[in-house]
């Protein structure tokens, strides 16, 4: 059990969190039912191991609730975004598996799916355009042998853009920067700009927006980006700066601005310093180093540092077929972003769709 702590975003016994802001959780079925459709299949099974390809999932009854702008009306706004679970997608534009060896091949029509079935957090992996380019970038996993090509990054975020219904609460676009050199951030940053003009949140003024209610935020568009090397014009338009985690008990000098990321399987050395015997374990009844949650002191202290600024949990670097962890894992100890690949069909969707 875990307990209350002094914020708007505490867990109950029953992991419910209040409030919540996962989109499809207002929909009838939830995304997972479309995932889930083929009977007898793995629970990890890929969508096309479970006979289901994307336009079976954009095509469904059960995405007909999940097509329409009532899952960004139906929801109380009044809270700061890091008060909020945000329904979040890992390599967005991957269908598949993480690689072609497994499976996997890009494919922009993905970024439509997921912001259909609910999602508000996506991901790109943004490379310099091969031969280079002033105008574009491009979007791959890995290099573009495995990925099975690679994509425009002006096609994504048009791709995007088209998804989005016309009232949106705020868009996380979650980008990890492969980028070489400084003129290749500019030309990031000139896309995104071109893209989304005034609907685009900056750096000038992000804290304030973060630190105020997300009806405030709603129709903005989020970069959620790490800039090390300090470029301007890339600095400009990252409202989210993807900042090394160093411990809830060290959040000096880190603002709502500074978000971190954690492995879904290092969460538990990461996020807590010490975990004692009586830690709670997971879903399965299994309490290993990688899997241990916590006590209700850690979790207090968890969700206080997470009350004011976003923590993104991703999927191990090994699940290459799309494997997912369970969001709960996440959210116990307040992480508002679990990043799950939606290409996979299996419990994990089920839970982040219910």
């Amino acid at each position: 059990v875990i307990e209350e702590a002094d914020s708007p975003r505490w867990f109950a016994s029953t992991l419910v969190a209040l409030p919540r802001w996962m989109g499809n959780c207002f929909a009838s079925g939830g995304a997972g039912v479309g995932y889930a459709a083929a009977e007898g299949k793995s629970e990890s099974a890929t969508l096309s191991e479970a006979g289901l390809t994307v336009d079976d999932l954009r095509h469904a009854p059960e995405y007909a609730a999940l097509n329409s702008e009532a899952i960004d009306t139906e929801l109380d706004t009044t809270q700061p975004l890091a008060h909020y679970l945000i329904s979040s997608s890992h390599n967005t534009y991957m269908k598949g598996g993480q690689f072609t060896f497994t499976g996997g091949d890009v494919d922009h029509t993905m970024y439509a799916t997921v912001i259909e079935g609910g999602c508000r957090c996506v991901e790109i992996d943004v490379y310099d355009a091969t031969p280079a380019s002033s105008d574009d970038c491009e979007v791959y996993h890995g290099n573009e042998t495995l990925s099975g090509g690679s994509l425009s990054l002006r096609t994504v975020m048009a791709t995007i853009a088209g998804a989005l219904p016309a009232n949106h609460l705020p868009l996380i676009i979650n980008c990890e920067n492969h980028l070489d050199g400084e003129a290749g951030g500019d030309t990031f940053a000139k896309v995104v700009r071109s893209q989304w003009g005034e609907k685009l949140l900056l750096a000038e003024g992000a804290a304030a927006a973060l630190t105020g209610s997300l009806e405030e935020l709603r129709g903005r568009v989020l970069i959620r980006m790490k800039n090390k090397d300090a470029w301007p014009q890339l600095g400009a338009i990252i409202a989210l700066q993807n900042s090394t985690f160093r411990g809830c008990d060290n959040p000096a000098g880190y603002g709502p601005c500074n978000t971190s990321s954690i492995s879904e399987d290092k969460l538990g050395k990461k996020l807590f310093r010490e975990l004692g015997e009586d830690s709670i374990r997971d879903s399965h009844g299994e309490a290993d180093d990688d899997d241990k949650l916590i006590s209700p002191a850690e979790a207090a202290a968890a969700i206080k540092y997470n009350a004011e600024r976003v923590t993104r949990v991703y999927p191990r670097a090994l699940a290459v077929r799309s494997q997912n962890y369970s969001p709960l894992k996440a959210w116990e100890g307040g992480c508002g972003v679990a990043a799950l690949n939606w290409q996979a069909a299996g419990e994990p969707m089920d839970v982040n769709g219910a």
